[in-house]
């Protein structure tokens, strides 16, 4: 019986110890063109002045529908015309001097040199990554300047200057995290679109890519676990001695 409880106590100590799952969060599948922030609290869709200032969320969305399924979906600002548009079809859509890839998301900062910003709330703490590359999706040219902040404070820049052409978006750059980010629940990653300090027309941006919580190495375990842990080591050093001790008896009886 003792042999049992011992094992299940092992189990559950290990249990304990063990990392939390890595997960991918992808802002094409998890759009939501009715709630802002998402249902599921990940996204919000909306813009501010300057970069890193206040988050003023959109208030109005749109969704085109063919035979009952999405075509598209928008947000929008209804102060700067800064959106947010996705094309969650399998098809590519060009015309009009613009250019959307299939199940791709493109931005667009605003009139007043407003920043679009698509917002990552993170859901539990722990360490977090980010990749995400930029494209120019118009076919005059795009000229923006690109962020991505970690709670309203850029950690990474760079600048789109290219154009879309034939059935290809033009060249950006990608933005990545050198070393996992330490993120509180409810902590923020923002991804930012500026106009690049040329005016907002024919700055149609595409972004791709994930924001991803990562597994860690060393977990520290919560009291609940504390407790559990010390009543093995407390099961384990009391079954050790019971061991010495009966092997003492065996000894005198020979």
């Amino acid at each position: 019986m003792f042999r049992f409880t011992l094992i299940a106590v092992l189990g559950l100590i290990a249990l304990a110890q063990s990392p939390a799952t890595a997960a991918q969060y992808d802002w094409v599948a998890g759009i939501d063109y009715l709630h802002n922030p998402s249902v599921d609290g990940l996204w919000s869709y909306g813009e501010t002045e300057t970069l890193g200032s206040e988050f003023m969320p959109f208030r109005r969305s749109y969704a085109r529908t063919r035979l009952g399924e999405l075509q598209a979906i928008q947000w929008v600002s209804h102060v700067s015309a800064a959106n947010i548009w996705v094309n969650p079809t399998d098809e590519l859509l060009a015309g009009g001097g613009e250019g959307r890839l299939p199940m791709s998301m493109v931005m667009h900062p605003g009139s007043g040199d407003q920043y679009a910003v698509l917002r990552f709330t993170a859901p539990t703490a722990g360490n977090y990554d980010f990749n995400v590359s930029f494209t120019g999706n118009n076919e005059t040219g795009t000229t923006t300047d690109v962020h991505v902040l970690v709670n309203d404070v850029a950690v990474s820049s760079g600048n789109v200057n290219s154009a879309w052409f034939d059935t290809e978006p033009g060249e950006g750059p990608t933005l990545a995290n050198t070393e996992p980010i330490q993120l509180a629940a409810g902590d923020t990653i923002d991804i930012a679109v500026g106009p690049g300090g040329n005016g907002y027309a024919y700055d149609l941006t595409g972004i791709s890519g994930w924001i991803a919580s990562s597994a860690t190495s060393a977990v520290v375990p919560e009291p609940s676990s504390t407790m559990l842990i010390a009543c093995g080591i407390a099961m384990l050093t009391h079954y050790r001695r019971r061991l010495r001790e009966r092997a003492g008896v065996h000894r005198s009886a020979a």
